[in-house]
C-alpha cells in the first residue's frame, strides 16, 4: 500500500466520521406547542416549583422525603422544568462565583454539575472548565482537586452526547485539566481552614491532596495513547 492509498484512507475516515457526526446530532426538536404549553399560566405550577427548586429538580431527593408523588400530581410539562432547571443553573453558578468559603464554593460548584449533566449542557460544562483554569492559582489544592475532579465527572456523565458532536470537548477537558493538575503540584500544597474544620486530617491532609491529584493525573493518562492520537488527528482537521 502507496502512502496516497494511506493517506486516501484516512480522508474517508475523516469523512465518514463527520457524516456520523452529522446524523447523531440532527436530533428531532420539540414542537413550539410542546415547548411553550405552559406559557402564561405558569402560576398554576407555583407549589410544583417550590418543591422542585427546594429538591435542586432532583426526583431522588424529592422520593427520599416522600414529596415526590405530590410533585407528580402537578403534571409539569417537561419544557417548564427544563426552564426551572436554567434558574437552578445561574443561582448555583452566582453561588461559587460569589461564594468565599471553599466548603460551600464547591457544594455550589458540585450542585452546578448536576443540573449540567441534567441539562446535557456542553457550554456549561466547558464554562466550569474555564472557571477552574482561570482560578486555579486563588483556589486552595483540595479545592482545586475538587473541582478538577468534578469537571471530569461532569464530562464523563455527558460523553456519549459529547462524542457524538465530535471529540473537541473531550480533547479540551482532558488537556486543561492536565495541564492545571500538572502545575498544582510544582506549588507548595495548602488546604483552607474550613475544609479542615469539616474534615479530619486523616482524609483532608497534603499527602492525600496530592495522592489523589496524582490519580487524577493518571486516570487522563490512561485514556492518552493510540485513541488519544486519533481523536487529535480528527480535531486537526475539523473544521
Amino acid at each position: 500500500m502507496t502512502m496516497y492509498d494511506v493517506l486516501m484512507a484516512i480522508i474517508f475516515l475523516i469523512v465518514c466520521f463527520r457524516f456520523y457526526r452529522l446524523l447523531s446530532t440532527n436530533k428531532k426538536q420539540p414542537s413550539v406547542r410542546e415547548t411553550y404549553a405552559w406559557q402564561g399560566d405558569e402560576n398554576k405550577y407555583k407549589e410544583a416549583k417550590e418543591i422542585f427548586m427546594k429538591y435542586d429538580g432532583s426526583a431522588f431527593h424529592m422520593a427520599r422525603e416522600e414529596i415526590y408523588d405530590t410533585y407528580k400530581k402537578h403534571e409539569v410539562p417537561k419544557a417548564l422544568e427544563e426552564k426551572w432547571l436554567q434558574e437552578l443553573k445561574e443561582i448555583h453558578r452566582n453561588g461559587f462565583l460569589q461564594e468565599n468559603n471553599a466548603s460551600r464554593k464547591f457544594h455550589e460548584f458540585y450542585s452546578y454539575g448536576e443540573i449540567i449533566v441534567r441539562l446535557a449542557d456542553r457550554n456549561g460544562l466547558l464554562d466550569m472548565l474555564r472557571y477552574v483554569q482561570e482560578n486555579a492559582a486563588k483556589l486552595d489544592s483540595f479545592t482545586l482537586i475538587l473541582f478538577v475532579d468534578e469537571v471530569i465527572f461532569v464530562l464523563n456523565e455527558l460523553r456519549e452526547k459529547l462524542c457524538a458532536g465530535g471529540y473537541g470537548t473531550v480533547f479540551k477537558v482532558y488537556k486543561t485539566s492536565k495541564t492545571i493538575l500538572e502545575a498544582a503540584l510544582q506549588k507548595p500544597i495548602w488546604i483552607a481552614p474550613e475544609h479542615i474544620k469539616s474534615m479530619t486530617s486523616e482524609f483532608c491532609n497534603e499527602e492525600i491532596v496530592v495522592e489523589r491529584m496524582k490519580d487524577t493525573l493518571n486516570t487522563i493518562n490512561k485514556k492518552r495513547g493510540i485513541r488519544w492520537a486519533i481523536r487529535s488527528f480528527i480535531e486537526f482537521f475539523k473544521v
